[in-house]
């Protein structure tokens, strides 16, 4: 993304449903999956990487599991994390990681992994530097036919399906623990919307969809994505806009 989106972001990203939904699943993912890491030295803090961590809210608040990291390609980015404070950063593709092997116990690869040009080579890179038994949790963006002006201001590659980003976690090394879409109910809104923009001649490109939006319906969203993220401790959605996973890398 360019300085104008990131931009965008770290204004909004505080407040706005979409990051804050996010930043609710991804915590309760780390709590639950982190705890269980019984080879972690007692008394020693994990490490924690935000591989692709874009202006460094959601590393923040992973600062108060273990000790952060943060590594994004994009000066821009980075510049931002220093803003909030944000200092364990490497300006580095999630391709070619500069990290030693088997160093984190949790790495986060949230909504960065459909704008790598080559995704097995930065699984495999995230499995090399976790350690046995740690854990990789990994949102993105699901179903290829949505693909719209917002993933090419995002600079998106592609869109994935169940399916085919099991296949890509189990060929480079992970065991998969969960694997389920989300952003479920907003999915036929979503849908109405792209193939309007889509079908409609003459519809202007626009940038990312990050915005302020409207108080009474930013909280209507965030309730539908907070009631999605109590549900998914129970059962997994069919379809939807996203997509999450918690793998693992396996213990020696």
């Amino acid at each position: 993304m360019n300085k104008i989106e990131y931009r965008k972001m770290f204004e909004v990203e505080n407040r706005h449903w979409w990051f804050s939904g996010k930043r609710h699943l991804v915590l309760h993912l780390a709590r639950r999956y982190l705890s269980p890491l019984a080879h972690i030295r007692e008394g020693a803090a994990p490490h924690i990487l935000d591989a692709g961590c874009g202006t460094g809210r959601i590393l923040e608040e992973l600062s108060t599991l273990g000790t952060p990291f943060g590594c994004d390609l994009h000066p821009d980015s980075l510049g931002f994390c220093l803003q909030r404070g944000l200092h364990r950063l490497v300006q580095r593709s999630v391709e070619s990681f500069p990290f030693q092997s088997s160093r984190f116990h949790l790495v986060c690869l949230l909504d960065t992994l459909y704008s790598v040009a080559d995704d097995r080579k930065a699984l495999r890179q995230v499995h090399r530097i976790l350690a046995p038994g740690g854990v990789l949790i990994l949102t993105d963006s699901a179903f290829q036919f949505l693909y719209g002006p917002h993933d090419r201001a995002a600079h998106g590659v592609r869109r994935y399906q169940k399916k085919e980003l099991e296949e890509k976690l189990l060929s480079t090394g992970f065991l998969v623990e969960r694997l389920s879409y989300f952003n479920f109910f907003l999915f036929p809104v979503a849908l109405a919307v792209r193939l309007f923009r889509r079908w409609v001649p003459g519809r202007a490109e626009r940038g990312t969809d990050v915005g302020e939006v409207p108080g009474w319906l930013n909280r209507l969203l965030l309730m539908l994505l907070l009631t999605e993220v109590r549900w998914l401790s129970r059962f997994n959605f069919p379809f939807g806009l996203s997509l999450w996973v918690v793998a693992r890398k396996p213990p020696d």
